[in-house]
């Protein structure tokens, strides 16, 4: 597989890569970014508080954190298209059961199913699909595949809020889940068939006398550097995961109107996707290793910005750097775990740290929700992770810097 731009890529590929594609899109259900839509409808509808929300939300997730890596590590010995069928029915199920929540326990075991096949599969899927497949090529189709859910994180808080203000949170939540039977399962059915070598790539390849390399879950594990590189790829998500299921405090706190942060969440998409263009290429250059560590300076400058900033143009600069950020993270993260540690068990070595970004991401509202609700220190939990960001950016240079790279082509 030689090195090919994007419409020459797009050209040869255009079946996986819009498999890839659809699940980065379709993941906006189990999303922070798209559920934070609803927390007030919810908040108001059950007669709970943000924080009793927050603690909910962060159980689901947790819970969801650890069935994630059995789940996950099914990848690497299932077909891709049967895997990603059961899935998406159980996705659209727990969006359609979203629609009846009556108590919180009710509510937990929705938002359970939501963010482990939703935020938590779904990616996973087509992250793992794409990475394995491409090598030569990785980020670039990479870059293809997770603009999906840059299209979605543009249109779809919108979306959501035009659907909440018209027809109600729960005719919503029930319009998503035929959305998905209807757009979603046919579209996982045509676009990989039944014996497609893409769905079992790995065995494959050893099936033609091609060496497939890399460390197991259990080596990674042994691995000291894993844990810094992880802390890395975690930070983000935890932060951005507070933030956003919190901008009804943020809005409070700069005097913003929930209507403008929902508007500003194009700049978000579009920045997203735009240098989504420019990764995918600098990784196939550079190689991940030495785009990763630089994928947290965006955010660092835009929460800086943040702390002072009152006009509500600050709304719109703090998502547009936070659309490079996560950018650079979704096309460099995947990439630099094949990168360092192979691919003959990305599915579960990509399980294992989606399993540690979701738990980050439960923590990531009580933590950040604490903070923002606190009139006078709201800021001081905004500046540690400042801190925090400059020094693992750091600490993952270094690391990845004396790194050796698989290079096993297919």
């Amino acid at each position: 597989m030689r090195s090919m731009n994007y419409l020459v890529l797009l050209g040869r590929y255009p079946h996986y890569l819009s498999f890839g594609f659809i699940h980065y899109y379709f993941s906006f259900l189990g999303q922070t970014f798209f559920l934070s839509v609803f927390v007030g409808s919810l908040t108001e509808y059950l007669g709970i508080t943000n924080e009793g929300f927050s603690l909910v939300y962060a159980a689901a997730t947790l819970s969801g954190a650890f069935l994630l890596p059995f789940l996950g590590a099914l990848l690497d010995r299932v077909k891709l298209r049967d895997f990603s069928l059961v899935n998406g029915v159980a996705l659209a199920c727990f969006c359609y059961l979203m629609a009846y929540v009556q108590d919180r326990f009710f509510m937990y075991l929705c938002l359970l199913g939501l963010r482990l096949t939703g935020q938590g599969l779904m990616p996973l899927i087509g992250s793992i699909s794409i990475g394995r497949y491409f090598t030569e090529n990785r980020g670039k189709s990479l870059s293809l595949a997770s603009m999906g859910l840059s299209l979605s994180e543009t249109i779809m808080p919108g979306i959501a809020i035009l659907l909440i203000s018209t027809l109600g949170w729960q005719m919503a939540f029930q319009i998503m889940a035929i959305a998905l039977i209807c757009i979603h399962l046919p579209l996982v059915w045509f676009l990989v068939k039944k014996n497609d070598p893409f769905q079992r790539v790995i065995i494959q390849r050893e099936s033609l006398n091609v060496p497939v390399l890399g460390k197991t879950r259990r080596e990674v594990i042994r691995d000291k550097d894993f844990y810094f590189l992880l802390a890395s790829a975690v930070t983000i998500p935890f932060l951005i995961t507070g933030l956003f299921i919190h901008h009804n405090l943020l809005a409070q706190i700069k005097g913003w109107t929930m209507e403008w942060i929902a508007t500003s969440f194009i700049f978000y998409g579009l920045f997203k996707i735009a240098i989504t263009f420019l990764a995918g290429p600098l990784v196939d250059r550079f190689s991940a290793r030495q785009v990763f560590p630089f994928h947290m300076v965006p955010m660092i400058i835009g929460v800086f910005i943040l702390i002072p900033g009152n006009h509500p143009v600050f709304a719109a600069i703090y998502l547009s750097l936070a659309g490079i950020c996560t950018s650079l993270a979704s096309v460099s993260s995947t990439a630099m775990w094949a990168e360092i540690y192979g691919y003959r068990n990305l599915g579960s070595i990509k399980s294992l740290t989606t399993t540690a970004m979701v738990l980050v991401s439960a923590a990531g509202p009580v933590i950040i929700g604490v903070f923002l609700a606190s009139k006078s220190w709201w800021w001081l939990g905004l500046l540690i992770n400042i801190i925090t960001m400059s020094v693992l950016s750091l600490t993952s240079y270094f690391i990845l810097k004396r790194k050796r790279i698989y290079t096993e082509n297919p």
